[in-house]
């Protein structure tokens, strides 16, 4: 009889979603959760354990924090007053050159150019002086043509004597009055009258004649000209603008408040040898260049267009490195002057950065503390 219950065989496939897995006790389940439990436990006792065996780190007190200061050791000593003011380098000695007659310009000194330097006495320009020359001789003739008629009326003076004599010795009623015309006196002094005119004449066109030839009247530096060869001059006409080249002067503006911590030009102080003219040193910085030492020439006796600063005019000798090689000092530059003033004895020196508000110092004590004490201020120099 067949079986309609087949055998399942072990190796025939059977789909996983028919198949029943075997269901875990209630032992089975609480040993798990046991194991967990335990788990759980073992792990916070060696948490608890490693906190409580961790090494711990000392707590140190916080350090006092403390301002870091440069201190500087100041020591009594004698300062001279130093006063730094701005200036700007003007020609001491300027003129416009004109000529003084008229003609047509033949001759150019090579150097008449801006920026040429000419020697005092050398020729600048020369106008054609034929016609001066001329004119010249034109006087020289009438002067001897004065002369001339001079001696022919003295002649004629010896004549007239005689003649007077000669009548006064015949009669004695003559008229006196009439005696110097008798005797030609009018005309003499006109013909030395005219000599005198032919004399000034004479002395007229010489002067023209050499003011034909214009020299240097200086040593001077040419700033500007506006001259050609060939160019038809006359009195009226501005040749060129020279600058005396011995000394420039440096304009100096300062608060008039500054002008009594230095002497001025004309000063005298007593000293073994008797009473000496004082003298304020100045030096002169300029930018990228050596300084340049100047003497105070005067104290201008007007303030500035603003009403503000005063004015000081300093002497810069051979400016242009003529005489002693150095960087030439330029018409126009503009320089800083250090004025070195009056000297403060025992005073101390410390920079302008260590003042604090309402004049106050800090100043470290025996303890190394710093304590705040007034001062008084001598003088704000330069740091």
């Amino acid at each position: 009889m067949a079986n309609n219950n087949p055998k399942l065989d072990s190796d025939s496939p059977v789909e996983a979603s028919n198949m029943v897995l075997p269901r875990r006790s209630l032992w089975q389940r609480l040993l798990a959760l046991g194991l967990i439990v335990l788990l759980l436990l073992v792990g916070f006792m060696i948490s608890r354990y490693l906190l409580k065996t961790r090494p711990q780190a000392k707590r140190k007190a916080p350090k006092k924090m403390e301002a870091l200061v440069k201190v500087v050791k100041v020591m009594p000593t004698a300062e001279n007053v130093r006063i730094e003011a701005p200036g700007r380098v003007i020609a001491a000695r300027q003129i416009t050159l004109k000529a003084r007659v008229s003609g047509q310009l033949v001759y150019l000194h090579p150097d008449f150019i801006p920026g040429g330097v000419i020697k005092k006495g050398e020729i600048l320009l020369k106008l054609d002086d034929i016609d001066y020359q001329l004119e010249l001789r034109r006087k020289e003739d009438a002067l001897a043509l004065a002369e001339a008629d001079l001696r022919i009326e003295e002649g004629s003076q010896t004549v007239a004597l005689k003649e007077w004599e000669l009548i006064t010795s015949l009669s004695d009623d003559i008229d006196t009055s009439s005696r110097d015309l008798a005797l030609r006196k009018p005309y003499l002094i006109k013909a030395q009258a005219k000599i005198a005119s032919a004399k000034t004449t004479l002395e007229r066109a010489r002067v023209d004649l050499e003011r034909t030839v214009i020299k240097a009247p200086f040593n001077l530096v040419i700033r500007d000209e506006n001259v050609d060869l060939g160019l038809q001059v006359t009195p009226a006409s501005t040749l060129a603008t020279l600058a005396a080249t011995d000394i420039f002067w440096a304009e100096i503006s300062l608060p008039v408040t500054k002008l009594a911590w230095f002497d001025l030009p004309g000063k005298q102080k007593k000293g073994k040898s008797g009473a000496q003219e004082t003298e304020t040193k100045v030096l002169l910085h300029r930018l990228n260049q050596p300084s340049l030492t100047g003497k105070i020439v005067t104290l201008t006796p007007d303030l500035d267009k603003d009403g503000l600063m005063a004015r000081l005019l300093v002497a810069i000798a051979d400016p242009l490195g003529l005489k002693k090689k150095h960087s030439p000092v330029l018409l126009g530059s503009f320089v800083t002057a250090e004025i070195i003033g009056r000297q403060l004895k025992n005073v101390y020196r410390i920079p302008r950065a260590a003042l604090q508000e309402n004049d106050l110092l800090l100043i470290a004590d025996k303890d190394d503390r710093l304590v705040a004490k007034p001062v008084t201020v001598a003088y704000y120099g330069v740091d």
